[in-house]
């Protein structure tokens, strides 16, 4: 569904189809706002991405393309194939004082920065979350959410509309539920049950009944 296409649904919707109540430019403009509301409500597909690479002798950034500054998964690989998961500064439970553990943190082009480089060369892989993409108007399907659910945007855009409006019937209401329903269909059919990831102890990935378990950076030094 096109730009063109998404307009004239949320019109038949509404039934505001004068552009001088309803001027393209605003309701472009409440279509981008719904489509960001819904990038923003869950790991849609379309919104994640994957970065593998090395990481040189001294390097301490990963340049991500069109990161959102939001990490999924940070592991590095040794040359002797040692698998370890970095945790970001903020998820970081230092318990001793001057831990020399690595971590990360994101910089203002939201790119990954280590704590320290590493003496060797590494591997990285990193799965994170994309910038939300913006509606197309030129593309001829004007945003990446799939064809079954293309009316999902025009639902939440016909709220917009209605409210503007001050529309007194319960159509809004009734748009806003059907919006609801969709983004449920849409988890369902589209979000992955992703088991919760490796189990990190001592540095080592560890794997119950062939799949991962869970997700927990532990440390110990004794006394």
């Amino acid at each position: 569904m096109n730009l063109t296409d998404l307009r004239t649904y949320v019109r038949d919707l509404t039934g505001v189809y004068s552009t001088d109540l309803l001027p393209n430019t605003l309701l472009d403009r409440w279509l981008q706002e719904s489509y960001s509301e819904l990038n923003r409500a869950d790991e849609w597909p379309w919104v994640l991405a994957q970065s593998t690479g090395s990481l040189t002798i001294g390097a301490t950034v990963i340049t991500l393309a069109t990161s959102s500054g939001r990490i999924r998964e940070f592991t590095v690989t040794y040359p002797n194939s040692l698998l370890i998961q970095i945790p970001s500064r903020r998820g970081l439970i230092q318990t001793v004082e001057g831990d020399d553990e690595y971590f990360y943190d994101c910089n203002s082009s939201n790119n990954i920065v280590l704590s320290k480089p590493f003496g060797e060369l590494m591997t990285y892989n990193v799965s994170y979350i994309k910038s939300a993409p913006l509606i197309s108007a030129v593309n001829p399907n004007a945003t990446d959410i799939p064809t079954e659910y293309d009316g999902i945007l025009a639902y939440r855009t016909a709220v917009k509309v209605l409210n503007a409006q001050a529309d007194d019937t319960n159509r809004a209401q009734f748009f806003l539920s059907e919006y609801a329903s969709m983004l449920e269909d849409m988890r369902t059919d589209l979000i992955i049950d992703e088991d919760l990831g490796p189990i990190q102890i001592g540095g080592e990935i560890l794997r119950v009944d062939g799949r991962t378990a869970g997700r927990t950076n532990l440390r110990y030094r004794s006394s």
